[in-house]
């Protein structure tokens, strides 16, 4: 048994696979937002954070920064 892909979704919907697309994103960040996928959420702040100290450190030493 295969799965619904996005190709299938946009025929039956009749749209390009980028709104397809862009809608399932749309929907997941929603789904985040609103408490219902509280992994990715998690994950989403812990990528945020890692971020934040990325940069913190390059501001304090700008030649971290660079590979």
């Amino acid at each position: 048994m295969s799965k619904y892909s996005e190709k299938d979704a946009a025929h039956d919907t009749g749209v390009s696979t980028k709104e397809v697309e862009r809608a399932w994103h749309d929907a997941r960040e929603d789904a985040m937002a609103e408490g219902y996928l509280p992994e990715r959420l998690a994950r989403k702040q812990k990528q945020e954070a890692q971020k934040k100290e990325r940069l913190r450190v390059i501001v304090k030493d700008p030649s971290k920064g660079k590979p």
